[in-house]
């Protein structure tokens, strides 16, 4: 029943000429008190016909005293949480008070709270993203999203993922009732990048897990796809944003174990 079990540190060092973009990045989100389980829920999307019921994993949230309930995606390919710039100038106007600072071309909010369920979260110079946002208030079912949560979002936590029971589980350590499962495999967090140890056609290789790109079973290079697509499938072909920025993608069946 749990797809996915990850025990999240951030290592020092680099250990390849490769990671060194992986640089390692302080947290400046914080869980106040107990952990408790986390609901998420599915966002589907739909590109000229082709629809995707999983484009995003998104975490309900609450903001201050507010009664609506927003949301934020789960992108575990973002080492650290955002927030849009566009939901927060909607909450400013609704009167919810925070400060921002800008240091450059980085704008940051310098204390946020979140409410997760029945967990207290709070972000302390956290990046703010350029992004447009248009809140339904007058809308209970409206899906209004204020941001990303990153890696830092399960950093030095035990992180379960059960994904029929749509339940994310953390921890301070491993639990007992975990010890069952055995001894878990090890994967590298170098910059809170996920990093798993895959082999791909008798290749030792390296898969970044990223949940932002949750509506793609995997992510390659175009020479990747040219060399291992099925020959009898049938190419799709569409267009995204990430964060207002255009990105085109090309969809295919592949071969690969």
């Amino acid at each position: 029943m749990l797809d996915l079990i990850l025990t999240c540190r951030t290592f020092g060092g680099i250990e390849n000429i490769k990671y060194r973009i992986f640089k390692d990045l302080p947290n400046r989100l914080t869980f106040e008190g107990d952990l408790h389980p986390v609901p998420f829920q599915w966002s589907g999307d739909q590109h000229d016909g082709f629809i995707e019921p999983h484009s995003a994993m998104l975490i309900p949230v609450k903001v201050a005293a507010m009664k609506n309930l927003f949301c934020m995606q789960l992108d575990t390919g973002a080492p650290s949480t955002f927030l849009r710039s566009g939901a927060l100038q909607e909450l400013r106007n609704q009167g919810v008070d925070f400060e921002l600072t800008k240091e450059g071309e980085r704008t940051s909010v310098q204390t946020f709270g979140l409410n997760v369920e029945d967990n207290r979260v709070k972000l302390s110079s956290d990046s703010v993203m350029g992004s447009d946002a248009h809140f339904a208030w007058n809308n209970p079912a409206a899906i209004n999203v204020i941001g990303s949560f990153g890696a830092d979002f399960i950093d030095r936590k035990v992180c379960e993922i059960d994904f029929p029971a749509l339940q994310i589980r953390l921890h301070k350590s491993r639990p007992i009732e975990m010890k069952s499962l055995g001894a878990c495999k090890p994967f590298k967090f170098n910059g809170r990048r996920i990093l798993l140890p895959a082999k791909i056609n008798g290749i030792q290789m390296e898969l970044f897990y990223d949940l932002g790109c949750s509506a793609f079973s995997l992510l390659t290079s175009e020479y990747h796809i040219e060399r291992y697509a099925d020959q009898d499938s049938t190419e799709i072909s569409y267009n995204a944003n990430r964060h207002g920025d255009p990105v085109s993608f090309t969809t295919d069946y592949v071969r690969c174990w």
